[in-house]
């Protein structure tokens, strides 16, 4: 220790001589005291030091575990991030950039992004990414890139690296996957197109309720009165050809307001239980009158078809204006088929714009090989009044007619087609339970109804309907007591003093509605059977309770419609009540 302590004194001596001899000054011989001092003051500098170095190795520590930290940050962040070259190849990648675009990282490195973007936007890259010359690269861009092969949406963010004051060559990338946003924005738009839809066709139906019940009571008149001309009245031939032309244009308007209320779903069904195979098979005759020869027409019938619940006279309206639309699409010769069969429909994705419940349905499906349509035109397709025909040819009615239809009945329709290849219209409608009806009985139109000798009481606000109906009963045999409103009715019913067989009634009036003079009226004559009659309702069911039989008669109908229906009602009546006639209870003057 001693030897040392000489050692050390001998070392800080030399050391300031040097010190001395450095700064020219003369080596002068250091008193004890001095040397004490300088000896202390060195050993303080050294134990400064010992510290600062273990706190500079403790910085050092903390910036090696800072900068772990931010390396796993990096490389976990939910983005990706990328830093670019000026060329556009990858210097760096964190693990999560590596992942979005599905390619190792180590891969990664080295590779143009732009092998990464989808081929249909590599414009948008290059519009994005400047070359060298250009501006620094900045702002944000959304494309289509790909993982491993797979088109997805991304959004690239961009900014630059300085040094110093200058910017770099470098870029740095942030790589955000947006398909889930994307999407939802898709099923947004969607859904809007499919409101707007939903409203012009509201609107539609609205404007269309709104005339057809006063426009079907006019042509209720018209043909009330041609059919009595016709049949009282000994007419030359030319008139009589006027009088069935003048009929005929009735019974086309009716058809053109029925064909509103349909697309526009105000039209009430008469569902029944049937078979598609059925019900298609019964009219291929008539489609083959519609399409032009050099068009063939083939049926393609689905083998152990489901019975569907639908109103058999819509299922000709939906294919002869579906075959009317394809044969129009068609320049020459060409190829309709029909086809049906059995589908398992199972849950829908997430994704999908407008979910379908999972079932069992059967599909309908018409296709052409004509000239298809454009996707633009597709976007339009079942709106009222929108057509691609010549303003001769079309009205822009039959495909909406058809949508009304299938909605109605709770399927949905779907269109695939490709410009100069064709279209094909691919129906679905759910399966239903109950057994298909077999052996229906045959139409009553032109089966001779004799003469009547019961008391109907026929209410109507329209003062020519009721004329027009009352004369038509009794000119059958009928006892009518015609009303023109519902106090007046139950006024009549009051004082009337025989019994009461029938009530025929209109559905819309002023002082209640038909269903509600109904109600009225049985309660002073229980089980009385009605026949309700409207142009046009929202809800066209007739309440009713066993034994009561309601029926509805829509307007216009023809004078042997009324007369059949009258006659098949007050039949049923008697054989499910037990009554051949309802009479009044208990005190005559109540």
């Amino acid at each position: 220790m001693k030897k040392k302590a000489i050692s050390l004194k001998a070392l800080e001596a030399e050391a300031l001589v040097r010190l001395a001899e450095k700064n020219g000054t003369e080596q002068k011989p250091l008193v004890p005291e001095k040397f004490q001092k300088l000896l202390q003051e060195f050993q303080v500098y050294r134990v400064e030091l010992e510290i600062q170095n273990e706190e500079m190795l403790r910085s050092q520590a903390e910036l090696e575990q800072s900068r772990s930290r931010l390396l796993d940050l990096y490389d976990f962040a939910p983005i990706g991030y990328l830093t670019l070259e000026k060329s556009g190849l990858i210097l760096e990648a964190n693990l999560t950039a590596a992942s979005l675009l599905g390619i190792p990282r180590d891969k990664l490195l080295g590779c143009p992004l732009s092998r990464f973007i989808y081929p249909e936007d590599q414009d948008i890259f290059r519009i994005f990414h400047h070359p060298p010359e250009s501006p620094p690269l900045h702002g944000g861009c959304e494309l289509r890139m790909l993982r491993a092969g797979t088109p997805f949406w991304a959004r690239l963010d961009a900014g630059n690296f300085r040094q110093g004051k200058n910017v770099s060559g470098q870029c740095r990338l942030v790589l955000s996957d947006i398909e889930e946003r994307k999407n939802a924005e898709k099923s947004r738009d969607t859904m809007q197109e499919q409101l707007l839809h939903a409203q012009k066709l509201e609107s539609v139906g609205r404007l269309a309720g709104g005339v057809a019940h006063d426009f079907n009571n006019m042509l209720q008149v018209i043909l009330g009165r041609v059919e009595k001309a016709l049949s009282t009245i000994p007419s030359p031939p030319a008139l009589k050809a006027d009088l069935l032309e003048i009929k005929k244009a009735a019974e086309r308007s009716c058809a053109l307001t029925r064909q509103l209320l349909t697309f526009a779903q105000k039209q009430p069904l008469a569902l029944e239980t049937l078979n598609l195979n059925d019900a298609i098979g019964s009219i291929l005759t008539m489609l083959n009158r519609l399409i032009r020869p050099g068009i063939e027409l083939t049926w393609l019938p689905g083998s152990g078809l489901g019975p569907v619940k639908m109103d058999p006279s819509q299922v000709d309206q939906v294919l002869v204006n579906l075959c009317i639309n394809a044969r129009d699409a068609i320049t020459e010769h060409g190829r309709i088929e029909i086809s049906t069969q059995n589908v398992l429909l199972g849950e829908p994705p997430h994704s999908a714009p407008l979910p379908r419940p999972p079932g069992n349905y059967v599909r309908l499906c018409v296709r052409d090989n004509g000239r298809g349509i454009s996707r633009s035109a597709r976007q339009h397709l079942f709106e009222p009044f929108y057509t691609t025909k010549d303003p001769a040819r079309g009205t822009g009615l039959g495909l909406a007619t058809v949508y009304g239809i299938i909605t109605q009945h709770k399927g949905f329709i779907d269109v695939e087609s490709t410009p100069g290849q064709g279209t094909a219209f691919i129906i679905h409608l759910p399966h239903c339970e109950e057994p298909s009806a077999q052996n229906k009985p045959p139409g009553t139109v032109d089966r001779e109804i004799p003469p009547g000798h019961e008391t109907i009481l026929v209410v109507e606000d329209e003062p020519a309907i009721l004329e027009i109906t009352t004369e038509i009963l009794k000119n059958s045999g009928y006892t009518v007591l015609p009303a023109s409103g519902p106090k007046q009715a139950l006024v009549m019913a009051n004082l009337h003093p025989g019994s009461i067989d029938l009530l025929i009634t209109d559905m819309l009036m002023p002082e209640m509605n038909g269903q509600e003079l109904a109600a009225h009226l049985r309660v002073l004559l229980p089980g009385l059977p009605c026949l309700f009659m409207s142009g046009y309702s929202a809800d066209l069911t007739a309440p009713g309770k066993p034994g009561h039989l309601p029926r509805l008669l829509r307007k216009p109908f023809t004078c042997q419609e009324l007369l059949h229906t009258i006659h098949d009602l007050l039949q049923q009546s008697e054989t499910h009540a037990g009554l051949a006639k309802v009479h009044r209870p208990g005190n005559s003057n109540k």
